[in-house]
């Protein structure tokens, strides 16, 4: 007999210090994955509040990638 196991990465919200610029990851609205889909997290601006640059981070959607730049200073 087999057996199938089905395994995921759980993520938490966390905070993150990077050159004296704080950020927030916030993983609060991400869904699960459905029927072991292959996707990639994408990260986006949500706020800035208290001193930390807030994050939201969601799976792609339709092949989207995080656009990224070299700085990213308030």
């Amino acid at each position: 007999m087999l057996y199938y196991v089905k395994t995921d990465r759980l993520f938490n919200s966390m905070d993150m210090e990077m050159d004296g610029v704080l950020f927030f990851f916030d993983v609060s609205e991400l869904e699960h994955k459905r029927a072991n889909e292959k996707r990639e997290l994408t990260y986006s601006f949500k706020a800035y509040k208290d001193g930390k640059i807030v994050l939201a981070v969601a799976y792609s959607e339709k092949g989207r990638k995080t656009k990224s730049k070299t700085s990213c200073v308030p």
